[in-house]
């Protein structure tokens, strides 16, 4: 089940102002990858920090938060438990190829991002 919050991901027009002026605040670079085209992944030092995303934006991506991913100890087991409950996905479980993540997408009544990552 839901154990807390992996990630938040944001979209935004300049991932590298956005990096300088997080790092101003005390958080740390994780790791940059390909993601949406390019990305940067930061959080604050310590343990089970959840860690902010920032991707540039596509045509179709507005800025603002893209996504909130919530972090699963069994992904297959909790999108069936939820299935079961009515919850509907975008698409089948997938391993994201810059971060490694394991993920499963949907959205909640308002049509907002949220996705499980194991």
């Amino acid at each position: 089940m839901l154990l807390g919050i992996d990630h938040i991901e944001m979209v935004v027009p300049d991932i590298n102002v956005v990096a300088e002026f997080f790092k101003k605040l005390g958080f740390e670079e994780v790791r940059r990858t390909e993601h949406h085209g390019s990305a940067v992944e930061m959080r604050l030092p310590g343990e089970n920090q959840t860690v902010w995303e920032f991707h540039t934006g596509k045509s179709i991506e507005v800025p603002g938060i893209n996504h909130i991913a919530f972090k699963v100890d069994d992904i297959e087991a909790t999108v069936a438990a939820l299935q079961a409950r009515g919850i509907q996905f975008d698409g089948p479980i997938k391993r994201a190829a810059g971060s490694g993540r394991v993920t499963a997408s949907l959205r909640d009544p308002n049509y907002h991002r949220l996705q499980l990552t194991e």
